[in-house]
Protein backbone atom coordinates (compact mmCIF):
# COMPACT_ATOMS: atom_id res chain seq x y z
CA UNK A 1 0.00 0.00 0.00
CA UNK A 2 1.67 3.57 -0.88
CA UNK A 3 -0.22 6.44 0.79
CA UNK A 4 -2.60 3.80 3.53
CA UNK A 5 -0.42 2.18 6.19
CA UNK A 6 -0.94 -1.57 5.54
CA UNK A 7 -2.46 -3.24 8.94
CA UNK A 8 -0.85 -7.17 9.56
CA UNK A 9 -0.97 -9.55 12.19
CA UNK A 10 1.66 -9.66 14.62
CA UNK A 11 4.10 -12.33 14.22
CA UNK A 12 5.75 -14.23 16.82
CA UNK A 13 8.59 -15.94 14.86
CA UNK A 14 10.60 -14.37 17.33
CA UNK A 15 9.82 -16.53 19.90
CA UNK A 16 11.85 -20.22 19.01
CA UNK A 17 9.83 -22.18 21.61
CA UNK A 18 7.81 -24.80 19.55
CA UNK A 19 9.02 -23.44 16.27
CA UNK A 20 10.12 -26.70 15.14
CA UNK A 21 6.91 -28.39 15.87
CA UNK A 22 4.59 -25.72 14.58
CA UNK A 23 6.48 -26.04 11.47
CA UNK A 24 6.05 -29.76 11.40
CA UNK A 25 2.58 -29.77 12.17
CA UNK A 26 2.34 -27.35 9.34
CA UNK A 27 4.13 -29.76 6.85
CA UNK A 28 1.99 -32.50 7.78
CA UNK A 29 -1.08 -30.38 7.13
CA UNK A 30 0.30 -29.13 3.58
CA UNK A 31 1.34 -32.85 2.55
CA UNK A 32 -2.86 -34.08 3.54
CA UNK A 33 -3.87 -31.49 1.23
CA UNK A 34 -1.48 -32.45 -1.73
CA UNK A 35 -2.40 -35.68 -1.43
CA UNK A 36 -5.84 -35.38 -1.04
CA UNK A 37 -6.53 -32.30 -3.46
CA UNK A 38 -9.36 -31.19 -1.39
CA UNK A 39 -10.32 -28.98 1.97
CA UNK A 40 -13.97 -29.39 3.30
CA UNK A 41 -15.34 -31.17 -0.06
CA UNK A 42 -13.69 -28.16 -2.28
CA UNK A 43 -11.15 -28.91 -4.59
CA UNK A 44 -7.72 -27.40 -3.75
CA UNK A 45 -5.45 -26.95 -6.53
CA UNK A 46 -3.07 -24.62 -5.21
CA UNK A 47 -2.63 -23.09 -1.75
CA UNK A 48 -0.17 -21.05 0.12
CA UNK A 49 1.70 -21.41 3.42
CA UNK A 50 1.73 -18.57 5.59
CA UNK A 51 4.10 -19.06 8.87
CA UNK A 52 3.44 -17.24 11.83
CA UNK A 53 1.49 -14.09 10.66
CA UNK A 54 -2.17 -14.66 10.53
CA UNK A 55 -1.74 -17.31 13.10
CA UNK A 56 1.27 -19.84 14.08
CA UNK A 57 -0.17 -20.73 10.52
CA UNK A 58 -2.44 -20.32 7.79
CA UNK A 59 -3.44 -21.83 4.33
CA UNK A 60 -4.38 -19.14 1.55
CA UNK A 61 -6.16 -20.30 -1.79
CA UNK A 62 -6.91 -17.27 -3.89
CA UNK A 63 -5.74 -14.55 -1.33
CA UNK A 64 -8.26 -15.93 1.17
CA UNK A 65 -7.27 -18.18 4.47
CA UNK A 66 -9.18 -21.10 4.47
CA UNK A 67 -7.73 -22.31 7.46
CA UNK A 68 -5.82 -20.94 10.23
CA UNK A 69 -3.94 -23.20 12.43
CA UNK A 70 -3.17 -22.45 16.09
CA UNK A 71 -0.03 -24.71 17.56
CA UNK A 72 0.75 -25.28 20.99
CA UNK A 73 3.81 -27.75 22.25
CA UNK A 74 2.50 -27.23 25.74
CA UNK A 75 2.04 -30.77 27.24
CA UNK A 76 -0.74 -29.61 29.94
CA UNK A 77 -3.71 -32.11 29.79
CA UNK A 78 -6.06 -30.05 31.42
CA UNK A 79 -8.07 -27.57 28.65
CA UNK A 80 -8.17 -24.47 31.04
CA UNK A 81 -4.20 -24.01 30.13
CA UNK A 82 -5.39 -23.15 26.84
CA UNK A 83 -8.41 -21.23 27.62
CA UNK A 84 -6.41 -17.96 26.20
CA UNK A 85 -5.19 -19.79 23.18
CA UNK A 86 -8.27 -20.94 22.33
CA UNK A 87 -10.23 -17.59 22.77
CA UNK A 88 -7.33 -15.74 20.62
CA UNK A 89 -8.28 -18.82 17.62
CA UNK A 90 -11.25 -17.79 17.85
CA UNK A 91 -10.32 -14.07 17.49
CA UNK A 92 -7.95 -14.02 13.84
CA UNK A 93 -10.13 -12.67 11.35
CA UNK A 94 -7.03 -11.28 8.78
CA UNK A 95 -7.94 -12.41 5.15
CA UNK A 96 -10.93 -14.49 6.85
CA UNK A 97 -14.41 -15.14 5.39
CA UNK A 98 -17.54 -17.24 6.86
CA UNK A 99 -16.13 -20.25 5.20
CA UNK A 100 -12.67 -19.88 6.95
CA UNK A 101 -11.60 -23.18 9.21
CA UNK A 102 -9.94 -22.13 12.72
CA UNK A 103 -7.91 -25.22 14.09
CA UNK A 104 -6.59 -25.97 17.36
CA UNK A 105 -3.81 -28.03 17.61
CA UNK A 106 -2.31 -29.83 20.86
CA UNK A 107 0.43 -32.32 21.94
CA UNK A 108 -0.80 -34.35 24.61
CA UNK A 109 -4.46 -35.86 25.15
CA UNK A 110 -7.11 -32.97 27.34
CA UNK A 111 -9.77 -33.75 29.46
CA UNK A 112 -12.12 -31.53 27.32
CA UNK A 113 -11.88 -31.71 23.28
CA UNK A 114 -14.97 -30.01 22.36
CA UNK A 115 -15.74 -27.14 20.11
CA UNK A 116 -15.26 -23.14 21.29
CA UNK A 117 -17.79 -21.16 19.41
CA UNK A 118 -17.08 -17.37 20.78
CA UNK A 119 -19.65 -14.32 20.82
CA UNK A 120 -19.42 -13.66 17.34
CA UNK A 121 -19.97 -17.15 16.11
CA UNK A 122 -16.61 -18.38 15.07
CA UNK A 123 -15.89 -21.78 15.63
CA UNK A 124 -12.61 -23.28 16.80
CA UNK A 125 -11.94 -27.04 16.17
CA UNK A 126 -9.39 -29.22 17.57
CA UNK A 127 -7.48 -30.79 14.49
CA UNK A 128 -7.94 -34.42 14.16
CA UNK A 129 -4.67 -36.48 14.03
CA UNK A 130 -6.71 -39.67 12.44
CA UNK A 131 -8.55 -40.94 15.08
CA UNK A 132 -6.76 -38.42 17.79
CA UNK A 133 -7.43 -34.67 18.56
CA UNK A 134 -3.85 -34.40 19.52
CA UNK A 135 0.03 -35.52 18.31
CA UNK A 136 2.79 -36.18 20.31
CA UNK A 137 6.35 -34.51 20.18
CA UNK A 138 7.58 -37.68 19.76
CA UNK A 139 5.18 -38.77 17.10
CA UNK A 140 4.90 -35.85 14.12
CA UNK A 141 7.60 -37.42 12.47
CA UNK A 142 6.30 -40.36 11.96
CA UNK A 143 2.89 -39.22 10.71
CA UNK A 144 4.22 -37.13 8.06
CA UNK A 145 6.67 -40.24 6.79
CA UNK A 146 3.02 -41.84 6.30
CA UNK A 147 2.06 -38.94 4.74
CA UNK A 148 4.54 -39.02 2.40
CA UNK A 149 4.14 -42.41 1.49
CA UNK A 150 0.58 -42.03 0.56
CA UNK A 151 1.30 -39.23 -0.90
CA UNK A 152 3.90 -41.31 -3.26
CA UNK A 153 1.58 -44.04 -3.33
CA UNK A 154 -1.70 -42.58 -4.67
CA UNK A 155 0.76 -40.71 -7.56
CA UNK A 156 2.16 -43.67 -8.35
CA UNK A 157 5.76 -42.05 -7.64
CA UNK A 158 8.86 -44.88 -5.77
CA UNK A 159 8.99 -45.13 -2.75
CA UNK A 160 11.86 -46.59 -0.66
CA UNK A 161 12.92 -45.78 3.12
CA UNK A 162 16.02 -43.56 1.97
CA UNK A 163 13.49 -41.68 -0.29
CA UNK A 164 11.39 -40.98 2.30
CA UNK A 165 14.04 -39.29 4.76
CA UNK A 166 15.26 -37.58 1.56
CA UNK A 167 11.76 -36.17 1.01
CA UNK A 168 11.21 -35.36 4.86
CA UNK A 169 14.32 -33.72 5.53
CA UNK A 170 14.11 -31.91 2.15
CA UNK A 171 10.27 -30.18 3.06
CA UNK A 172 11.60 -29.70 6.76
CA UNK A 173 14.43 -28.00 5.43
CA UNK A 174 12.17 -25.88 2.96
CA UNK A 175 9.83 -24.38 6.30
CA UNK A 176 12.76 -23.62 8.26
CA UNK A 177 14.84 -21.91 6.39
CA UNK A 178 11.41 -19.77 4.76
CA UNK A 179 11.60 -19.13 8.70
CA UNK A 180 14.84 -17.96 8.56
CA UNK A 181 14.74 -15.90 5.39
CA UNK A 182 12.02 -14.23 7.46
CA UNK A 183 14.76 -13.86 10.26
CA UNK A 184 17.27 -12.17 7.90
CA UNK A 185 14.36 -9.96 6.09
CA UNK A 186 13.93 -8.27 9.75
CA UNK A 187 17.35 -7.90 10.39
CA UNK A 188 17.85 -6.25 7.30
CA UNK A 189 14.93 -3.81 7.93
CA UNK A 190 12.18 -5.43 6.84
CA UNK A 191 9.16 -5.22 10.47
CA UNK A 192 8.61 -8.22 11.53
CA UNK A 193 5.09 -8.71 10.52
CA UNK A 194 5.86 -7.37 6.93
CA UNK A 195 8.40 -10.20 6.42
CA UNK A 196 6.32 -12.89 7.90
CA UNK A 197 2.79 -11.74 6.33
CA UNK A 198 4.49 -11.78 3.00
CA UNK A 199 6.81 -13.99 2.86
CA UNK A 200 4.87 -17.45 2.23
CA UNK A 201 5.64 -21.01 0.46
CA UNK A 202 3.27 -21.87 -2.80
CA UNK A 203 2.18 -26.09 -2.28
CA UNK A 204 3.96 -25.82 -6.59
CA UNK A 205 7.05 -26.12 -4.18
CA UNK A 206 5.97 -28.63 -2.02
CA UNK A 207 4.59 -30.40 -5.20
CA UNK A 208 8.11 -30.07 -6.59
CA UNK A 209 10.39 -31.47 -4.01
CA UNK A 210 8.20 -34.43 -3.62
CA UNK A 211 7.93 -35.41 -7.33
CA UNK A 212 11.25 -34.74 -8.03
CA UNK A 213 13.45 -38.02 -9.04
CA UNK A 214 15.91 -39.32 -5.88
CA UNK A 215 18.97 -37.28 -5.74
CA UNK A 216 20.62 -40.43 -5.53
CA UNK A 217 22.45 -39.93 -2.29
CA UNK A 218 25.33 -41.87 -0.64
CA UNK A 219 25.40 -43.76 2.21
CA UNK A 220 27.03 -41.18 3.95
CA UNK A 221 24.79 -38.04 3.19
CA UNK A 222 21.80 -39.89 4.57
CA UNK A 223 23.77 -40.52 7.90
CA UNK A 224 24.32 -36.60 7.93
CA UNK A 225 20.63 -36.26 6.96
CA UNK A 226 19.76 -37.96 10.20
CA UNK A 227 21.67 -36.57 12.30
CA UNK A 228 20.13 -33.16 11.16
CA UNK A 229 16.94 -34.60 12.05
CA UNK A 230 17.93 -35.88 15.47
CA UNK A 231 19.21 -32.17 16.24
CA UNK A 232 16.02 -30.96 15.42
CA UNK A 233 13.50 -33.52 17.34
CA UNK A 234 16.27 -32.88 20.50
CA UNK A 235 16.30 -29.58 20.71
CA UNK A 236 12.04 -29.44 20.24
CA UNK A 237 11.10 -32.26 22.71
CA UNK A 238 13.75 -31.24 25.48
CA UNK A 239 15.39 -28.11 25.43
CA UNK A 240 12.69 -25.94 24.41
CA UNK A 241 10.47 -27.25 26.83
CA UNK A 242 13.19 -26.66 29.17
CA UNK A 243 13.93 -23.61 28.69
CA UNK A 244 14.07 -22.35 32.81
CA UNK A 245 17.19 -24.63 32.92
CA UNK A 246 18.96 -22.13 30.66
CA UNK A 247 20.23 -18.38 30.74
CA UNK A 248 19.61 -16.16 27.93
CA UNK A 249 23.12 -16.52 26.04
CA UNK A 250 22.70 -20.45 26.70
CA UNK A 251 19.26 -20.29 24.53
CA UNK A 252 21.15 -17.93 22.04
CA UNK A 253 23.98 -20.21 21.45
CA UNK A 254 22.30 -23.23 20.72
CA UNK A 255 19.52 -21.50 19.12
CA UNK A 256 21.92 -20.00 16.75
CA UNK A 257 23.67 -23.58 15.91
CA UNK A 258 20.39 -25.34 15.33
CA UNK A 259 19.40 -22.68 12.95
CA UNK A 260 23.20 -22.98 11.12
CA UNK A 261 23.35 -26.74 11.09
CA UNK A 262 19.51 -26.77 9.65
CA UNK A 263 20.84 -24.44 6.74
CA UNK A 264 24.09 -26.90 5.84
CA UNK A 265 24.53 -27.98 2.32
CA UNK A 266 25.22 -31.67 1.89
CA UNK A 267 29.24 -31.52 1.94
CA UNK A 268 28.83 -29.35 5.27
CA UNK A 269 26.36 -31.35 6.93
CA UNK A 270 28.97 -34.82 6.37
CA UNK A 271 31.12 -32.63 7.99
CA UNK A 272 29.28 -31.60 11.13
CA UNK A 273 28.05 -35.52 11.28
CA UNK A 274 31.86 -36.40 11.08
CA UNK A 275 32.63 -34.00 13.86
CA UNK A 276 30.17 -35.17 16.69
CA UNK A 277 32.01 -38.96 17.42
CA UNK A 278 35.58 -38.45 15.14
CA UNK A 279 36.66 -41.90 16.63
CA UNK A 280 33.61 -43.73 15.23
CA UNK A 281 34.24 -45.97 12.39
CA UNK A 282 31.08 -46.44 11.06
CA UNK A 283 29.96 -43.14 12.88
CA UNK A 284 26.42 -43.66 13.69
CA UNK A 285 25.18 -40.28 15.65
CA UNK A 286 22.76 -41.49 18.53
CA UNK A 287 20.38 -38.90 20.35
CA UNK A 288 22.47 -39.11 23.39
CA UNK A 289 25.51 -37.88 21.26
CA UNK A 290 23.60 -34.68 20.66
CA UNK A 291 22.35 -34.48 24.35
CA UNK A 292 26.09 -34.25 25.04
CA UNK A 293 27.03 -31.96 21.99
CA UNK A 294 24.47 -29.35 22.93
CA UNK A 295 25.20 -29.65 26.91
CA UNK A 296 29.06 -28.54 25.29
CA UNK A 297 28.26 -25.77 23.72
CA UNK A 298 25.70 -24.71 26.69
CA UNK A 299 29.03 -25.28 29.43
CA UNK A 300 30.73 -22.75 27.31
CA UNK A 301 29.83 -18.74 27.92
CA UNK A 302 30.83 -17.43 24.71
CA UNK A 303 28.87 -17.59 21.64
CA UNK A 304 30.08 -19.67 19.17
CA UNK A 305 31.57 -18.60 15.48
CA UNK A 306 29.19 -20.05 12.39
CA UNK A 307 31.59 -20.41 9.43
CA UNK A 308 32.75 -23.82 8.65
CA UNK A 309 31.28 -25.63 11.28
CA UNK A 310 30.47 -23.94 14.98
CA UNK A 311 33.12 -23.16 16.56
CA UNK A 312 35.17 -21.30 19.25
CA UNK A 313 38.67 -19.42 18.56
CA UNK A 314 41.32 -17.92 20.13
CA UNK A 315 44.19 -16.07 18.15
CA UNK A 316 45.14 -18.87 15.57
CA UNK A 317 43.64 -21.77 18.05
CA UNK A 318 40.06 -23.15 17.09
CA UNK A 319 37.83 -25.15 19.30
CA UNK A 320 35.28 -27.72 18.13
CA UNK A 321 32.90 -28.92 20.33
CA UNK A 322 31.97 -32.17 20.11
CA UNK A 323 29.83 -35.11 21.93
CA UNK A 324 33.06 -37.00 22.33
CA UNK A 325 33.51 -39.32 26.12
CA UNK A 326 36.81 -40.53 26.56
CA UNK A 327 36.54 -43.00 28.98
CA UNK A 328 39.49 -42.72 32.60
CA UNK A 329 42.42 -45.20 32.20
CA UNK A 330 45.23 -45.25 30.48
CA UNK A 331 43.98 -48.24 28.50
CA UNK A 332 40.85 -46.86 27.20
CA UNK A 333 42.65 -43.71 26.37
CA UNK A 334 44.93 -45.90 24.20
CA UNK A 335 42.15 -47.28 22.29
CA UNK A 336 40.49 -43.99 22.20
CA UNK A 337 43.80 -42.67 20.43
CA UNK A 338 44.21 -45.53 18.23
CA UNK A 339 40.67 -45.69 16.95
CA UNK A 340 41.07 -41.90 15.74
CA UNK A 341 44.23 -42.15 14.40
CA UNK A 342 43.15 -45.08 12.02
CA UNK A 343 40.25 -42.91 11.24
CA UNK A 344 41.93 -39.79 10.16
CA UNK A 345 44.17 -42.05 7.96
CA UNK A 346 41.10 -43.70 6.40
CA UNK A 347 38.83 -40.81 6.16
CA UNK A 348 40.16 -37.09 4.11
CA UNK A 349 37.03 -35.50 5.69
CA UNK A 350 37.94 -36.54 9.13
CA UNK A 351 41.06 -35.51 8.62
CA UNK A 352 40.92 -32.14 6.63
CA UNK A 353 38.33 -31.55 10.01
CA UNK A 354 40.98 -31.69 12.53
CA UNK A 355 43.51 -30.46 11.13
CA UNK A 356 41.17 -27.33 10.79
CA UNK A 357 39.76 -27.36 14.22
CA UNK A 358 42.64 -29.07 16.08
CA UNK A 359 41.62 -28.20 19.73
CA UNK A 360 38.51 -30.71 20.29
CA UNK A 361 36.23 -30.16 23.16
CA UNK A 362 34.83 -33.36 24.57
CA UNK A 363 32.11 -33.77 26.62
CA UNK A 364 33.73 -36.07 29.29
CA UNK A 365 37.34 -36.32 29.26
CA UNK A 366 39.53 -36.60 32.60
CA UNK A 367 42.79 -34.89 31.45
CA UNK A 368 43.79 -33.33 28.27
CA UNK A 369 44.68 -35.80 25.44
CA UNK A 370 47.73 -34.74 22.35
CA UNK A 371 47.25 -37.02 19.72
CA UNK A 372 50.47 -37.14 16.96
CA UNK A 373 47.82 -37.77 13.90
CA UNK A 374 49.15 -38.92 10.30
CA UNK A 375 46.87 -38.66 6.74
CA UNK A 376 48.12 -38.78 3.92
CA UNK A 377 44.68 -37.78 2.77
CA UNK A 378 44.94 -34.02 3.94
CA UNK A 379 45.67 -31.99 0.28
CA UNK A 380 44.94 -28.74 0.60
CA UNK A 381 43.45 -27.35 3.79
CA UNK A 382 42.83 -23.41 4.38
CA UNK A 383 44.38 -22.24 7.66
CA UNK A 384 45.86 -19.04 8.52
CA UNK A 385 47.00 -16.83 6.08
CA UNK A 386 50.48 -17.52 6.56
CA UNK A 387 49.87 -21.61 6.19
CA UNK A 388 47.60 -21.86 3.48
CA UNK A 389 47.89 -25.34 0.84
CA UNK A 390 49.89 -27.26 3.02
CA UNK A 391 50.32 -30.90 1.90
CA UNK A 392 50.17 -32.52 5.34
CA UNK A 393 51.29 -36.12 6.83
CA UNK A 394 51.33 -35.33 10.43
CA UNK A 395 50.32 -32.76 12.88
CA UNK A 396 49.07 -32.26 16.41
CA UNK A 397 45.58 -32.88 17.42
CA UNK A 398 44.57 -31.69 21.58
CA UNK A 399 41.39 -33.53 23.19
CA UNK A 400 40.28 -31.17 26.33
CA UNK A 401 37.33 -30.02 28.31
CA UNK A 402 34.64 -27.58 28.63
CA UNK A 403 36.48 -26.52 30.96
CA UNK A 404 39.70 -26.08 29.68
CA UNK A 405 38.41 -24.66 26.40
CA UNK A 406 36.40 -21.62 28.61
CA UNK A 407 39.78 -21.13 31.07
CA UNK A 408 41.39 -20.62 27.53
CA UNK A 409 39.44 -18.78 25.93
CA UNK A 410 38.69 -16.35 28.84
CA UNK A 411 42.33 -16.41 29.43
CA UNK A 412 44.06 -12.75 28.59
Amino acid sequence: MSNIEEILPGSAISSWGGFVYQGKVALYHCLKLLTEKSFQQKIIDNFELQLDSTDDFAIYCDDKVISTHQVKAKLSQYRSEYVEAIYKAACVDTDCDENTIRYFHVAKKLNNFENYTSQDGNTVEFYNYGDNKYCALSEINDLIDKQIEHFLDKNLLIRSNNLIIEKSTLLSELITNKVIIIHNLVHNGQTQNHAAYHNRIASSIFWELLTSPPLNRTDEIYQALLTKEKITTIIETEFYNDLDHFNDKQIESISNVFRFIYSLNDSSAIRMHTSLQPHRENNVINKDDIRDYLDVISAISHIPKLFGLPHYSKKINKYLPTALTIRDGRRRNTSFQEDLKKHIRDNAILASLLYEYNNIIAYEISEDTIISATSEKITTVQSTQENNNHIVKEFNLRVLSSDKAEEELNAE
